[in-house]
């Protein structure tokens, strides 16, 4: 039962994914009056290229290789981006297209600054020690696993019971809901600090045991960890410099512009593009899977991904604007699209399977088709 599960599973979070990324890409069509600020534009693209790249990746590993940890970290990963992305846009919403026009921005800062350090450090550390056979280099780098959740959720900690008012790129500040005024400026006290470069250090030793499986692994193994290695080693050292130029840069508006428009490309680029690029490339280099499959899912992932984009615009949007709503959020039509979405998700993707595996296989289903799937 489990193994007839896991793949639907895989792509039931896939589509989750998107959904996200589409209801996120609907409501920053109504933004785009603030989209003047590049801060934003490059925002919406680090939370939507890299949310996709990593969920379809990560789906279509988890679906073929369910024992594998790597593919639900990566599915896990781009969840918590997807719903990110859909929260800030809310903020952007809020804050400075129709201000005051939804309710708690609060708490969806607050919730966007308790997530932000889940994905970096924690997915990322946990992709690097186990890809790409779901083992640990050796049972001595467990720790790591430990040290890793320790630091995320000292950064979480930190995050919801420091009262300074919580900053997003381009965005006004928000009063911190959780704050409490015992622990004002933890975030910059000693502390804080440790958990500053806590997160640098984990990264560092994470390379450090890809480093060290890529020297052990022979043969096609050797080929495989050496895109990854490099896609993420260097995307993660580049990504750590930069971090560390914020402590000896002097602050300025302009600096901190140009800052994030630099890390914004770098996150779309490096984690959004190589990473999952790398990945995918090292699992067909090692002929994990029938070059048929991978086509398959990818035109049914992509399919299902315009299908749902396209419910969102047609009905959030379009029949929004007919009746009425002028531009802004209707949660009425939030709920309609969300439930055809649900209702005609699974026909769809039957209807699409069908479609993409006659290409390759003529009126037959696929070898695989029926084990597992």
């Amino acid at each position: 039962m489990r193994a007839r599960l896991s793949p639907s599973l895989a792509w039931i979070g896939g589509g989750v994914v998107c959904l996200f990324v589409g209801a996120a890409s609907v409501l920053a069509l109504t933004n785009l009056p603030a989209f003047r600020d590049p801060q934003l534009i490059g925002s919406f693209g680090q939370a939507v290229i890299p949310t996709l790249a990593i969920g379809l990746v990560g789906a279509l590993i988890a679906s073929r290789l369910p024992r594998n940890p790597v593919g639900w970290v990566m599915l896990a990963a781009a969840l918590v981006n997807g719903l990110t992305a859909l929260v800030f846009q809310y903020e952007v919403r809020t804050l400075l297209v129709a201000r005051g026009s939804l309710p708690g921005v609060e708490w969806a800062a607050w919730f966007g600054s308790f997530v932000s350090g889940i994905t970096y450090p924690g997915f990322v550390v946990l992709i690097m020690l186990f890809f790409p056979d779901g083992k640990l280099p050796s049972p001595r780098w467990r720790w790591l696993i430990w040290a890793d959740v320790v630091v995320v959720a000292f950064n979480a900690l930190f995050g919801v019971i420091d009262p300074t008012p919580i900053q997003a790129a381009g965005l006004p500040a928000v009063a911190n809901p959780t704050g409490l005024p015992m622990f004002t400026g933890i975030e910059s006290s000693p502390l804080g600090w440790v958990s500053f470069f806590g997160n640098i250090v984990l990264v560092l030793f994470a390379i450090g045991a890809l480093v060290v499986r890529l020297r052990r692994a022979r043969g096609d193994e050797r080929q495989q960890v050496r895109w990854v290695a490099y896609a993420l080693g260097i995307t993660t050292f580049l990504n750590v410099m930069l971090t560390t130029s914020t402590l000896v840069l002097p602050p300025s508006p302009g600096g901190r512009v140009i800052g994030n428009v630099v890390a914004n490309l770098l996150v779309v680029l490096g984690f959004g593009v190589a990473v999952p690029g790398a990945i995918g490339l090292a699992i067909l280099k090692y002929r994990l899977y029938d070059i048929d499959v991978v086509i398959n899912r990818t035109v049914v992932f992509g399919a299902l991904a315009a299908f749902i984009t396209a419910v969102y615009v047609g009905i959030v949007v379009g029949i929004g604007s007919l009746i009425g709503s002028q531009g802004q959020p209707n949660l009425a039509m939030s709920i309609l699209a969300t439930a055809l979405v649900a209702v005609a998700f699974q026909p769809v993707r039957d209807c699409v399977q069908r479609l993409a595996t006659r290409p390759c296989h003529g009126q037959r289903a696929p070898p695989t088709q029926g084990r597992g799937d």
